[in-house]
């Protein structure tokens, strides 16, 4: 599945094609279900064989999690925080928190993990991870949300774009020029349409993407302009863009996630609170414009 071929699987694993084609019947005779099709030469995935590879690279994520703090180990480094974040985080306040707790512990070793908020809360439960950084928290049993955070939402715009001569724009607003939106599903795609349906607007996307990191990308190109969480959007200045409060009520809200019994350490108290921090930092930005 992640090479394409058996061919190319074998190769990957330095076996021949024939080897491989046997190991996988013997795993499907195992297991006693099917997980590719086989039609005209070619092996197609099953859908059992999705679900059952997003187990398998959950697996592999831990042990890989092993092999590196062993060698940080060996090495003398302190693993002191291994942190699961959804990828719009990772890369703004997430980032920004692990710098200012690495200032204050030069031998500290944190790893952050780019993933889903699932896959988050799946690592959170199965102690591959100390802290998770998640869309608004479900009740899931043996987890607990120690904080509920949340930013304003702003528009994004191109360098020299006319509506950033306005210190605020308005929905309305977005009616006149092409926007560019979230892939079905996403949270703020739910967002923004329910926003749409209860005002009666007429914004349609030019182009959906899934990451606000996308979003930025093509709002820099002077492909459109759109709706990003306060973090997105200050990086997006940070990139050249332009940024501008918008008339949302909703706020964008991210959980904090650990284990209910887990014991909080000084390592992740001090990287929660630096979550805080510039979480609050940023909306009192914002809100002033």
């Amino acid at each position: 599945m992640t090479h394409g071929t058996v061919s190319a699987a074998a190769d990957a694993l330095h076996i021949s094609q024939p080897a491989a084609s046997r190991l996988i019947r013997d795993l499907e005779q195992h297991l006693g279900m099917a997980l590719f099709e086989r039609s005209h030469g070619r092996v197609n995935p099953t859908p059992g064989a999705f679900d059952l590879l997003e187990e398998v690279n959950r697996f592999f994520i831990s042990l890989d999690q092993v092999e590196r703090t062993a060698k940080d180990i060996a090495h003398g480094r302190r693993v002191g925080l291994v942190v699961a974040s959804m990828p719009a985080l990772a890369t703004t306040v997430v980032a920004d928190a692990m710098r200012i707790v690495l200032e204050r512990h030069l031998d500290l070793s944190i790893r952050i993990m780019s993933v889903t908020t699932i896959s988050a809360l799946r690592m959170i439960s199965s102690q591959a991870a100390n802290i998770g950084i998640a869309s608004p928290y479900r009740d899931i049993s043996g987890l607990i949300a120690i904080r509920q955070l949340a930013v304003p939402y702003m528009c994004i715009l191109p360098h020299d774009h006319e509506l950033a001569s306005r210190p605020a724009v308005t929905l309305k607003d977005l009616e006149r020029y092409p926007f560019i939106g979230y892939s079905k599903g996403t949270a703020s795609a739910e967002l923004i349409e329910r926003l749409v349906r209860e005002n009666g607007l007429d914004i349609r996307s030019r182009i959906d993407v899934h990451l606000s990191q996308m979003v930025s990308s093509f709002v820099l190109r002077d492909l459109g302009i759109a709706i990003v969480d306060a973090f997105t959007a200050r990086e997006h200045i940070r990139a050249g863009g332009e940024a501008r409060p918008i008339d949302i009520q909703a706020k964008f809200g991210f959980s904090i996630v650990m284990r209910e019994m887990a014991k909080m350490t000084r390592i992740e108290h001090e990287f929660i609170s630096a979550v805080e921090t510039l979480t609050a930092a940023l909306e009192a930005v914002s809100d002033h414009g």
